[in-house]
């Protein structure tokens, strides 16, 4: 499947949840922010970054005043589960990818 990078790097929202199917897909869950790289060219298949916040198992093992970082997840993930909040970046902040 080839990819078309997008212009400006998209912040998103899932708004629906999403399980895998394959390896490089990216699980989502209602409320996951996101970060847009790529999408097909038909606009139906994204590619990103999927930003999680410190897990409380981390928490409970860590060392005692160790900052817990978030973690980060890449993959694939349909069009239909996600909602574009914001471009990124320098322009006049009206350009949403034609997804």
């Amino acid at each position: 499947m080839p990819w078309q990078p997008l212009p400006r790097i998209a912040f998103a929202v899932a708004t629906y949840p999403f399980q895998t199917k394959v390896e490089n897909e990216l699980p989502l869950e209602i409320g996951d922010d996101l970060y847009i790289i790529e999408q097909t060219p038909d606009g139906e298949w994204l590619r990103g970054y999927l930003l999680a916040p410190p897990s409380l198992l981390a928490g409970l093992t860590s060392v005692k005043g160790q900052t817990l970082e978030a973690r980060v997840f890449s993959g694939i993930f349909p069009r239909s589960c996600v909602e574009i909040r914001e471009v990124l970046g320098d322009g006049d902040g009206d350009y949403i990818p034609a997804l």
